[in-house]
């Protein structure tokens, strides 16, 4: 089988270095080495990982109300797609994606050699049957919409043998004030979040999965075949991170509601009023009119104005490009103006997704 190269990621490596406004990223800006240097242990005594490992799981029980022996620790989201998309593969006879959705989760079941159906909706209508498998982001990326708790485990109710894995990646974008989950125990159900966009600690590489007892010890013999345990450190550093949650709520809230007005004026002005569906993440998707497919068009606006955003059709879904709000706001607005600019000048009718 081959590999293919991630799209997206590709992009990113190869236009940020020249990119005067990043809009592309959807989470908070990573912390720098001091804040990294923080968070190592105060004692020079040695860590003992079981310990260690303990206080990660307890935090995690505390903050989401999540028994600890339904939580494993992972090498961060990407990893947790993996070994969630692995397990849905041994037990279900095709995987539903809804589209939009990031591109990992479309891309890791066809590199398993799973059947992927693409479907271009709410995943609500979709006819799920006995042994499918659901795989969404929720709120989702791109558009930042969100699929309610109760609604999907109705969804989920409806057929016995269907499965579901949730990337919860942007939840806290949601109740910034309060960490939440959809995870219900004995819906057939796996969810997943990480450190990395909420709180900008994309250097511990570190997340968390969520499920029922009886899914523990396959998805972690999954874990084992694909890396070694998280580090030690990640899983010290996390502690201190979730126990100091109000200090990167406040952090986000600050930049996510600046930013916000700054979008919402600019949805306004371009003729854009509704808009709050979209507002539960740190993302929206902005489609556009024409022709030109969406790396051509996001190629040719980051080299005409310095702006990048991330193309649709890396999403599944083309003539769309997602445009984050975690850059400063003074990055934020000015490169908003310069898409302004763009579009104006060549009469270009901007919309947003609001497809769930």
């Amino acid at each position: 089988m081959m590999v293919r190269e991630m799209k997206m990621f590709h992009w990113l490596e190869t236009k940020l270095p020249t990119t005067r406004y990043d809009l592309a990223s959807s989470g908070m800006p990573s912390q720098g080495r001091n804040a990294m240097y923080g968070l190592l242990p105060e004692s020079g005594d040695p860590l003992d990982y079981e310990e260690t490992l303990a206080q990660f799981t307890r935090v995690l029980s505390g903050i989401y109300g999540v028994k600890e022996s339904q939580i494993i620790p992972v090498n961060g989201g990407t990893e947790a797609i993996l070994i969630a998309t692995w397990f849905l593969g041994s037990r279900c006879r095709r995987l539903l994606v809804p589209v939009p959705e990031y591109e990992p989760m479309l891309e890791v079941p066809r590199y398993l050699g799973l059947n992927v159906m693409e479907y271009p909706g709410n995943v609500l209508n979709i006819g799920v049957g006995e042994g499918d498998g659901v795989m969404l982001t929720s709120p989702n990326n791109p558009s930042g919409m969100i699929l309610y708790n109760e609604d999907l485990q109705h969804k989920l109710g409806e057929r016995s043998g269907t499965y579901a894995y949730i990337s919860e990646t942007y939840s806290d974008f949601i109740s910034i004030d309060r960490a939440e989950t959809i995870f219900r125990p004995g819906k057939k159900m796996i969810c997943s979040n990480t450190l990395t966009k909420f709180y900008g600690m994309s250097p511990l590489r570190l997340g968390w999965m969520f499920t029922d007892e009886e899914n523990i010890e396959l998805l972690q013999q999954i874990k084992n075949c694909i890396s070694p345990d998280v580090s030690i450190f990640s899983l010290s550093a996390a502690v201190r991170v979730l126990r100091d949650r109000e200090h990167y709520a406040e952090t986000c809230r600050k930049r996510i509601s600046e930013n916000r007005k700054i979008l919402k004026d600019f949805l306004y002005e371009t003729g854009i009023g509704q808009h709050e569906a979209a507002m539960n993440s740190s993302s929206v998707f902005m489609g556009y009119g024409g022709s030109e497919n969406s790396t051509e068009f996001c190629a040719r606006m980051v080299k005409e104005t310095g702006v990048l955003t991330m193309p649709g059709e890396y999403f599944g879904v083309d003539r769309h490009f997602r445009l984050g709000y975690t850059s400063s706001p003074k990055t934020f607005s000015e490169g908003l103006e310069r898409i302004r600019e763009f579009t104006g000048r060549q009469s270009i009718k901007l919309s947003l997704w609001l497809g769930w």
